[in-house]
């Protein structure tokens, strides 16, 4: 079922601002536009660390030149960084050390928000797919002795490899059945893993319980678990960074459902996951913002993948109309005394207009926060 999360926004640029807010600081120093600032931080939070090498890394002297070797994906989350109303603070021992803590959360943006757009591309954890014979994953279903299978339920089988479990969820070798906010939460794992490497990945899961491997249900976490998400939190009064978490809501979706579920003739479907969708921002696309959750649905186009806040807002409006339109027919067809009601509200459709448009929103949850 799509569950509860978060989303929003940010203008990206993949040359170094100009003008910015200045808002991430390495070993407490704030990062400015300058030169000095550039080759001793950007730069390395800009250019892959593989391509930090050759005669034009080692002048440290071009500035434009070195901008080449930039990458699209890591000069977008830089820039909406240094732009952002919040501060994104990496610390260490040594100034090496926080720029490393630093290349390690760019990383995990980076490979989370590519890992989902690879689910929706091959499908290999999609919602239709049957429940998987896994090596290395066990559902809560199966741990408790329950039938029922979801996917936020799933974990991390005791004595496995962190590694070794996040590899056989992602590789596409076997299909898991899935859904949005497992997927996000599944793709963050995957970011964790190629930041930190094997070694470091599995001393944070160990898994020598079932408690403490991976687990899509576990991501409110205090703020001193050792095992805690490394990324970044953020809520609907701020300006996204590639890799942020959201959630659209929509409308009275779940009430409608709660409501009249069991009810075949007015509910004839038995899959009802729309309630809302998780997603990251993914950036900009030709200065337009861009979400992807798990489905997530260009308006007249087949292949699952970024959509911009009006093409999500139709999507989960059109799934609204399409997956009640019983409910909404039958008060169409009725006088106000007969008409269905949740919350006192008559089922009607959602239409492209303001009102209705506001009823679908960002909401937003303290989830996932980056630790020192």
């Amino acid at each position: 079922m799509r569950y509860y999360s978060i989303s929003l926004l940010v203008v990206v640029l993949c040359v170094f601002p100009r003008i910015a807010l200045a808002t991430i600081t390495i070993k407490g120093t704030v990062l400015t536009n300058s030169n000095e600032h550039y080759f001793a931080y950007a730069r390395y939070l800009r250019v892959p660390v593989e391509s930090q090498n050759g005669d034009v890394w080692d002048a440290a002297n071009d500035r434009a030149a070195t901008e080449l070797l930039a990458d699209a994906k890591l000069c977008q989350i830089y820039d909406s960084m240094f732009a952002a109303t919040r501060t994104f603070a990496f610390s260490g021992d040594t100034i090496a050390d926080a720029i490393q803590a630093a290349q390690e959360q760019f990383t995990l943006r980076s490979e989370a928000t590519s890992k989902l757009n690879d689910m929706n591309t091959r499908k290999f954890f999609w919602y239709t797919n049957d429940k998987p014979q896994a090596v290395n994953w066990v559902y809560k279903s199966e741990w408790d002795g329950y039938r029922k299978v979801q996917t936020p339920f799933l974990h991390q089988k005791a004595n496995t490899n962190a590694d070794e479990a996040i590899e056989e969820v992602c590789d596409g070798q076997t299909e898991f059945r899935g859904e949005c906010y497992g997927a996000i939460v599944i793709c963050i794992w995957w970011g964790q893993y190629m930041a930190l490497g094997a070694d470091r990945f599995n001393a944070k899961w160990p898994a020598t319980t079932i408690a403490n491997g991976l687990s899509v249900g576990r991501v409110q976490t205090n703020s001193t678990y050792a095992a805690k998400l490394i990324t970044r939190e953020t809520n609907a009064s701020d300006q996204g960074v590639p890799g942020d978490w959201f959630y659209m809501r929509n409308y009275n979706y779940i009430d409608v459902y709660e409501k009249f579920k069991g009810n075949k003739v007015l509910l004839p479907s038995s899959r009802y996951f729309w309630q809302g969708e998780n997603v990251f921002y993914t950036g900009t696309a030709a200065g337009v913002k861009k979400f992807e959750g798990l489905g997530t649905l260009p308006p007249g186009s087949n292949d699952e993948g970024p959509v911009t806040e009006a093409q999500l807002r139709t999507q989960m409006r059109n799934k609204y109309n399409s997956h009640f339109a019983n409910i909404i027919a039958w008060n169409n067809n009725h006088p106000a005394n007969q008409q269905l009601r949740v919350n006192g509200q008559v089922v009607l459709a959602l239409e492209d207009k303001p009102a209705d448009n506001a009823k679908l929103f960002w909401q937003a949850y303290d989830r996932i926060h980056n630790p020192p």
